[in-house]
């Protein structure tokens, strides 16, 4: 059987809670379609030793942490849009963080990265989640 080891990058704390399941559903779904369930995955939320870096410091430095510590091959890190299309999140600081991403060395760093960007604010999504679990509708 094959490994993936995943490193998650997010924003806050709420953001790994809700958007931890949906980036392994969505491998596993993928990984079946390719390998029929011949690979293993493990998404490993990454935490920075520091505060209040900007994108693309956040990402070279977790690319680092998790090719130390985990081997990892595939970095998913959410960057909110803070806007109602996520262009100008792409464009601003998504883009310019990926490159300077893949100025860094190969083979220390984890160049494969996939960005998720959600133009709904999670913490709603959540608030909307245990309101519905607790009218118990389905």
């Amino acid at each position: 059987m094959r490994q993936l080891f995943i490193g998650f990058l997010t924003e806050g704390v709420t953001d790994i809670r809700f958007l931890k399941s949906v980036v392994e559903n969505t491998l596993r779904n993928l990984a079946y379609e390719e390998y029929k369930s011949d690979l293993e995955i493990e998404v490993i939320p990454i935490e920075l030793p520091e505060k209040g870096l900007k994108l693309q410091d956040k990402l070279i430095t977790a690319s680092k942490i998790g090719v130390d510590n985990f081997g990892m091959t595939l970095l998913c890190f959410q960057a909110d849009s803070d806007d109602r299309k996520p262009d100008k999140a792409y464009n601003d600081r998504i883009r310019p963080a990926i490159k300077a991403l893949q100025e860094t060395n190969p083979k220390d760093y984890c160049h494969t990265v996939a960005p998720i960007v959600p133009v709904q604010e999670t913490e709603s999504w959540m608030l909307a989640e245990r309101f519905i679990e607790t009218r118990n509708w389905y």
